[in-house]
């Protein structure tokens, strides 16, 4: 088997470095680029989400490049990500495209099922793939956090100059991610990465600090969201994400509570599918604490977000904090939405500078 991944943040990387570690064999990680989405867009259901026509595209490149197996995720509830590793199914079936889908829930049987999987098309025994997916599992976090920082100190650089050598920097490291050959090296690649950020003179602190709540692939996929972290970083924002891969898989493997689940409790106690109550309780929990704004971003005819943005208008009010959603599709113009971010960043610059004014003595 050749294996082709989705491109979710840095899953295709670190999937490509363990089935490589491991002996296996994979196609990728291949950049999401605008043909990406046209093919997903050209096989796709005329109303399917951009997510599940992102990622139909990224197999359908895969195979292109000899892969003929793909590995996607499973799921249940109301939220149609269940019904994607199907969907896929039937329209490889009925265009001819010989790829094959192997489909793996998000739970402990998935696991033991892709272990298992791995052992047959590698060299490596079960406990050598359970020891390098447990290296994967703790990896993961690294990779995130360089990408946190990188962001951060993006957001700290006016200079053009060094913003330039900067973004040549991040793109030279995702390049050799992308062709590391082993787990390690995934690690040893981000974690240099991390020291060697400290190496660019920030020159400015941001005074804006946003946070950017959705659901999964929206929030995660750079290419999905237009790269929004890197727009507001460009008008000198400090953002988060409310969630990474790390995250998810620490609110998979952990049963503790987390503070925005507490938050979620107040406004959307039950599950309507997909991310929707994170969305909700991280907005609150944000919006309660230091966060300037809150920026909700989805897809086109996602049920569960547009759950979720009916009840924002009230979390904005109970904690007086702007609250913008962004809906996105693959017609999406960037102009328009590069407009709207200016606009958002704008409106809460004036706010604070206002609520700053208000706060000093009068004579």
């Amino acid at each position: 088997m050749k294996f082709v991944f989705p491109n979710l943040g840095n899953l295709s990387v670190l999937l490509c470095a363990l089935m490589r570690e491991a002996g296996g064999s994979c196609v990728g990680p291949i950049p999401t680029t605008v043909r990406t989405a046209e093919l997903g867009a050209k096989y796709a259901p005329s109303d399917a989400c951009m997510p599940m026509k992102i990622v139909l595209g990224n197999f359908i490149e895969g195979y292109e490049n000899g892969a003929d197996t793909a590995l996607f995720l499973g799921g249940f509830g109301p939220c149609c990500f269940g019904y994607f590793a199907e969907t896929y199914k039937l329209i490889f079936e009925q265009n001819g495209i010989k790829l094959n889908v192997i489909t793996l829930e998000p739970d402990l049987q998935g696991v033991s099922q892709g272990l298992k999987l791995f052992h047959d098309v590698s060299d490596s025994s079960l406990v050598y793939l359970a020891h390098l997916l447990r290296k994967g599992f703790s990896y993961v976090r690294v990779l995130d956090e360089f990408e946190h920082q990188m962001y951060k100190k993006r957001a700290e650089i006016n200079d053009l100059d060094e913003l330039k050598r900067l973004n040549n920097f991040v793109r030279d490291t995702k390049q050799r991610l992308n062709k590391a050959d082993s787990l390690d090296v995934v690690h040893d690649i981000a974690a240099e990465a991390i020291k060697r950020l400290e190496d660019f003179k920030s020159d400015s602190i941001p005074n804006v600090k946003i946070g950017i709540v959705g659901d999964i692939y929206s929030v995660i996929d750079s290419y999905m969201n237009k790269d929004i972290q890197g727009l507001l970083a460009d008008m000198g924002v400090y953002s988060q994400k409310n969630m990474s891969l790390s995250l998810w898989i620490e609110d998979k493997l952990k049963n503790k509570k987390q503070e925005w689940q507490k938050y979620a409790d107040t406004f959307l106690k039950e599950n309507v599918g997909g991310f929707a109550r994170e969305t909700v309780g991280s907005a609150a929990y944000w919006a309660d604490g230091a966060f300037d704004g809150i920026i909700e971003i989805y897809p086109l005819n996602c049920m569960p977000e547009n759950v979720a943005k009916t009840i924002l208008p009230t979390i904005s009010k109970k904690y007086n904090k702007p609250i913008m959603s962004l809906i996105v599709d693959e017609m999406s113009g960037e102009a328009g939405y590069i407009t709207r971010l200016e606009a958002f960043t704008q409106m809460i610059i004036r706010r604070k500078e206002a609520e700053y004014e208000r706060a000093l003595p009068r004579n």
